[in-house]
C-alpha cells in the first residue's frame, strides 16, 4: 500500500489465477481509496499478458520528478525462464494542493523552558512565550493560508488566528507572542491547525494539525531553583537571606519578585502564599 502526493491510498498484490487443475499464473491488482480507506474502488487487474506469466512482488514508489507519476515495480517471468524486473507508471499525479503543519517552538527572551507569569524583572525575563510554527507547501501552487494557535492545558487557549503565504515547495514561519501575564502555572502545550486551501484532497489534511505536549513551563513565582513548585529550599532561600540585595547570592535575583533590588516582605509573602504549589 502507499499513499500518493494527493491523499490517495492504492493497494497492489498479486492474486494467483487459477484456470484449471494444470493451468494458473500469478497476476497483478489494484484498488484506490479517496477517502483513507473508509471506501474503495473497484479492483482492477495491471497485468495479464498470458496464461504462462507469473508476475509477484509488487512494490510502488512516487516519483519526484516530471509529471511526478507512481510506478510500480514487480518480478515477472515473462522472459522465461527468467524472472525479471517490470514496472508499469500512472498518469501524472501533478500539479495538487498540499500543505503542511511540520514544527512548533517555543521560548522566552531567555531562551529557557520555564517562564515566569508575567515575566520576571529582576532577570531580565519578559512576559512574553514567542511560539514559531512551521507551515510547509509541499504542492505545486502558492497558498494563501489562515493558522490558528492554542496553548493546552487541562483546558484551551487560543492564541488567535493568523494569515500568510507560502509559495509551492517552500515553507514559512508563522510567529505568535503569548503573554503569560496572569496564565495559571502549568505545563502547556500547543495546538496548531492550518485550514485546508482550496483544492486540497482530504487524504492530504490529516497532516494540517500538529499537537505537541509539555512545550513550556509556566513555574509560579518564589520557584527560586526553577524547579516548579515552592517547597522549602525556595522558603529557605528567602528567609536566610531576607534583607540581602539580589546581587549578593545568585539565586536572589529569582527571590526578588517585585524587583526592588533586595528581598524584602513582599517576596517573602509571595513565597508563602504559594508555598506547596507544584506546576
Amino acid at each position: 500500500m502507499i499513499q500518493d502526493r494527493n491523499g490517495t491510498l492504492w493497494l497492489f498484490w498479486a492474486r494467483l489465477i487459477v484456470v484449471s487443475l494444470t493451468v494458473q499464473y500469478y497476476a497483478l491488482f489494484t484498488k484506490t481509496s479517496y477517502n483513507m480507506g473508509a471506501t474503495w474502488s473497484s479492483e482492477t487487474q495491471l497485468t495479464n499478458t498470458s496464461t504462462s506469466v507469473d508476475s509477484y512482488m509488487p512494490s510502488a514508489a512516487q516519483s519526484s520528478y516530471g509529471t511526478k507519476s507512481l510506478w510500480l515495480f514487480y518480478s515477472s517471468n515473462l522472459n522465461e525462464p527468467t524472472y525479471d524486473i517490470y514496472a508499469l507508471m500512472s498518469s501524472g499525479i501533478s500539479p495538487v494542493h498540499d500543505v503542511d503543519l511540520s514544527a512548533i517552538h517555543a521560548s522566552n527572551n531567555l531562551g529557557t523552558f520555564w517562564e515566569y507569569p508575567g515575566g520576571l524583572k529582576s532577570i531580565g525575563q519578559s512576559a512574553i512565550v514567542t511560539v514559531s510554527i512551521t507551515v510547509a507547501n509541499v504542492g505545486d501552487y502558492g497558498e494563501s493560508i489562515n493558522l490558528s494557535l492554542t496553548a493546552t492545558n487541562k483546558t484551551s487557549t487560543s492564541l488567535g488566528t493568523k494569515t500568510s503565504f507560502v509559495g509551492p515547495g517552500a515553507s514559512v514561519i508563522v510567529y505568535y507572542y503569548w503573554n503569560t501575564s496572569g496564565i495559571k502555572p502549568a505545563r502547556y502545550g500547543f495546538s496548531a491547525t492550518v485550514t485546508p486551501v482550496p483544492g486540497e484532497a482530504y487524504g492530504n489534511t490529516f497532516d494540517n494539525t500538529l499537537s505537541l505536549s509539555n512545550q513550556t513551563r509556566i513555574i509560579p513565582l518564589g520557584d527560586v531553583n526553577q524547579d516548579g513548585s515552592i517547597d522549602i529550599i525556595d522558603a529557605g532561600v528567602c528567609l536566610a537571606h531576607f534583607g540581602w540585595k539580589d546581587s549578593s547570592y545568585y539565586l536572589l535575583k529569582y527571590s526578588d519578585v517585585d524587583n526592588a533590588g533586595y528581598i524584602d516582605i513582599i517576596d517573602v509573602g509571595v513565597v508563602e502564599v504559594n508555598f506547596g504549589f507544584v506546576s
